[in-house]
């Protein structure tokens, strides 16, 4: 994984404001950014990598939305044996969501990857490997994002906030939208962005060099191990206290962004820097239940871009799936 680290993403020095500006589609794509760069697009002829709609619920799950007994998917999953497609299918039917894109399994997704990882290893397919644990490294960045476990995503559904805002045509017109609407951007993006250096520098010291976690024993477990990052995530960072703290700040003199890393940038790094040991671990396990320790050490060097493209534009290599698909590609128990 080291020889393959400028694969799966930039080097340390490039992590900057406008490292997303140097991630282009049309070449070789960094792992990590593969999700949103190119399986989001929609698929096109000339664009026959992209995966559209189908892709985007893998990269969240509401698990905090009350049910009508006042019960969230956070109080059901206790242990992974609760980690079922069947528990989110139901949760999400009680609750009204329906359509597709109303249906997030992030933790399925990882479910998913890690039975590749684990089958890549078994059969000494390096370069699948590489590509599926390279691609993982998104799916665990949006578990250690608060908002990617609410559904407070943007704001809170239940309530409005007014505020003034310039049109296009330039004078200010007064608006009635969700509160907390734009938090999202605000915060994953403009807040990181404009304080990347100090964040980074906060990871670099908290996340050590080795995860100092047990490994995990089943792509179940694994995607369990994600559920208590998520959790953990959001002891750190009380998703209506954000969304409450942003719009404050919409209605005040600051910056949205100086307010939101200010109240809650130290937590942020924790998170991620907690999601880079996860993600440590899961690789090691996977490795280590396709018995990857027996493969010669000579095949284990870096892997041409050109494999990777290849991997990560077929449409069969880990499908984005929606939730109801998904069952039929996971596997349950031990290799």
């Amino acid at each position: 994984m080291r020889a393959n680290r400028l694969r799966i993403s930039l080097e340390r020095e490039a992590v900057d404001a406008n490292a997303s500006d140097k991630v282009d589609a049309s070449g070789f794509v960094p792992l990590e950014d593969v999700p949103d760069v190119v399986w989001k697009k929609a698929m096109t002829a000339v664009f026959p990598a992209g995966r559209g709609s189908r892709e985007h619920p893998t990269h969240y799950a509401n698990l905090d939305e009350p049910d009508a007994n006042g019960q969230t998917l956070f109080d059901r999953l206790n242990t992974a044996i609760d980690l079922t497609v069947t528990a989110f299918q139901d949760y999400y039917d009680h609750l009204g969501h329906e359509q597709n894109s109303e249906r997030g399994l992030l933790l399925f997704r990882i479910w998913q990857v890690y039975d590749k990882m684990i089958e890549a290893a078994s059969d000494q397919w390096i370069s699948e490997f590489v590509c599926a644990a390279g691609i993982l490294a998104h799916y665990v960045g949006d578990a250690c994002q608060v908002l990617h476990a609410s559904y407070l995503f943007d704001g809170d559904p239940a309530r409005k906030q007014q505020r003034t805002v310039r049109n296009r045509d330039g004078p200010l017109e007064t608006v009635i939208e969700r509160f907390g609407k734009g938090v999202h951007s605000d915060y994953e993006d403009r807040m990181i962005n404009e304080h990347i250096d100090a964040l980074m520098g906060e990871v670099d010291a908290a996340v050590g060099q080795q995860h100092a976690m047990p490994l995990v024993r089943g792509s179940q477990d694994a995607g369990f191990a994600i559920v208590e990052l998520m959790r953990q995530t959001r002891n750190r960072i009380d998703p209506v206290a954000l969304i409450e703290a942003y719009a404050a700040a919409l209605q005040g003199d600051g910056k949205t962004s100086e307010v939101l890393w200010n109240d809650f940038g130290t937590a942020t790094s924790a998170a991620i820097a907690e999601g880079c040991r996860v993600l440590a671990m899961l690789w090691e396990s996977a490795w280590h239940e396709g018995s990857g320790q027996v493969i010669d050490a000579d095949l284990l060097g870096a892997v041409p871009v050109s494999e990777l493209i290849a991997l990560y534009s077929d449409q069969l290599f880990v499908p984005s799936l929606p939730l109801d698909e998904v069952a039929r590609v996971l596997r349950v128990g031990l290799l």
